[in-house]
């Protein structure tokens, strides 16, 4: 049995998507009954594949505003899902181009779509490394970023 509907997200990642595009689209019911058949719960399916459905409504409105000049204030509900240490991973990705403003946005916003109490480093890596490789416009990041993960995984450090 999988734990949640991030887990879901993974798996997907891992098995449906590339960093190139996306190799499923998330309407699909063969995807979900693959991912049933994984193991996952009918819940924790219909849950990601909302998930994906709005990130991709999503990507289309965020990629309309221009975030470059702004100053991100968290809400009190981000902070509290969002802590000050996942607040500064995400400075340092956007400080070291990794992301860009509009993307952060995608991230906070599928950060908070998320059953989670309070997210974490790990958790907010596969998240972002999700939102880059579905808009499959910067390959170069999607790389640094799965480098930081694979690095991370294997050495048991997170950064």
């Amino acid at each position: 049995m999988k734990e949640s509907v991030l887990d879901v997200l993974i798996y997907l990642f891992e098995n449906f998507m590339t960093s190139e595009k996306i190799d499923f689209e998330p309407e699909s019911q063969e995807i979900s009954i693959r991912l049933e058949d994984a193991g996952f719960e009918t819940n924790d399916v219909v849950k990601a594949m909302q998930w994906v459905l709005e990130l991709k409504e999503n990507v289309m409105a965020v990629a309309s505003n221009d975030y470059n000049s702004s100053i991100r204030i968290f809400s009190v509900d981000e902070q509290f899902k969002i802590s000050p240490a996942i607040r500064h991973t995400l400075y340092c990705m956007e400080r070291d181009e990794v992301i860009t403003p509009a993307i952060r946005e995608l991230i906070i916003d599928r950060v908070m779509a998320l059953d989670l109490e309070e997210v974490q480093v790990d958790q907010l890596k596969w998240i972002m490394l999700f939102v880059l490789c579905f808009q499959g416009q910067m390959p170069v990041q999607v790389r640094r970023l799965e480098d930081v993960i694979l690095l991370d995984s294997q050495n048991g450090t997170l950064h």
